[in-house]
């Protein structure tokens, strides 16, 4: 069970070594609950663990009525892709991400690293998503608010849209005749 995001940088990272690379360049606590990871093949990670991920409430009155109804319509859309590993409580929840912070990892990729976003659940079970589709869906679904207390618009993605890591498949090259 993972509590904390140094457990899930932890996670990430022997996960990212399982891949052949290695991470040579941790910026920790970008914000509370974030931070990331860069490897020596030009990938950086932004690491996200939250213990209770976001809600939009479809029974909200009031001025945010409005955002949250788009916000259940994108999870309703689009959940699909990972739906089947949430568990009841992780259904219908979406993995928010500052504004400020997405721009970054979409600047990273001009700068040749491929970027990602991905998403520590409480139970050991990391979801990812490139950069650029993350910040892709936010401004072709409208999926960002901004709150008055920060200033800083969040922008939010379905965690059913979220892929599973998986490790890599290696095996010896055969000759099929």
């Amino acid at each position: 069970m993972i509590t904390n995001i140094e457990e899930a940088e932890r996670l990430i990272t022997s996960l990212i070594q399982r891949t052949g690379s290695n991470v040579i360049r941790k910026e920790s606590r970008v914000k509370p609950g974030n931070s990331r990871l860069f490897t020596d093949k030009h990938e950086g990670y932004h690491v996200k663990f939250t213990k209770v991920p976001f809600r939009p409430d479809s029974e909200k009155q009031g001025a945010a009525r409005e955002l949250h109804l788009k916000l259940q319509h994108a999870i309703n859309t689009f959940e699909y892709r990972s739906k089947h590993l949430l568990l009841p409580d992780e259904l219908g929840t979406m993995v928010g991400l500052d504004e400020d912070l997405i721009l970054d990892l979409c600047e990273q990729q001009s700068k040749g690293y491929e970027a990602f976003v991905v998403t520590v659940l409480a139970r050991e079970i990391v979801l990812w998503v490139p950069a650029t589709e993350f910040y892709n869906f936010v401004m072709r679904h409208d999926t960002f608010m901004k709150f008055p207390k920060s200033g800083v618009p969040v922008c939010y993605v379905p965690t059913g849209y979220f892929l599973l890591w998986a490790d890599p498949i290696i095996s010896v090259p055969q000759i099929i005749i």
